[in-house]
């Protein structure tokens, strides 16, 4: 997957988002890793493991945790990071692959999983 901008939300916007999701700056912005953290995920997950992503942003791992795993569900806070993901990523989503827009503190932990990843 190549690199894509992520689109900013104004200030306002994202103090709103902020408050409203009852998050830090931190946890509303999104940065990728580099790459060795993500071969060190890689190769500790394989193909029986059901995998959640939590802060899954821009999908850049949980796309490459899809072709490893039987399944993936890939929860992030921010819908702008969500959307410029899947219009990047267009019709090529993985049929093992659940996204989810939303606070991880929200959504409930899927009782079929046997990972979780969380990126913070």
């Amino acid at each position: 997957m190549s690199n894509f901008a992520i689109p900013e939300a104004s200030s306002k916007g994202l103090e709103y988002f902020l408050q409203a999701h009852d998050l830090e700056m931190r946890e509303g912005r999104f940065s990728r890793y580099d790459e060795e953290i993500y071969q060190t995920v890689l190769e500790r997950v394989c193909y029986e493991d059901i995998v959640i992503d939590i802060s899954s942003g821009d999908l850049h791992l949980t796309l490459r945790i899809a072709q490893r795993v039987y399944r993936v569900y890939a929860v992030e806070v921010n819908p702008l990071v969500v959307g410029t993901a899947l219009l990047h990523t267009g019709l090529s989503l993985p049929r093992n692959l659940r996204i989810v827009c939303a606070n991880a503190l929200d959504f409930p932990l899927p009782p079929d999983v046997t990972t979780a990843i969380l990126s913070i």
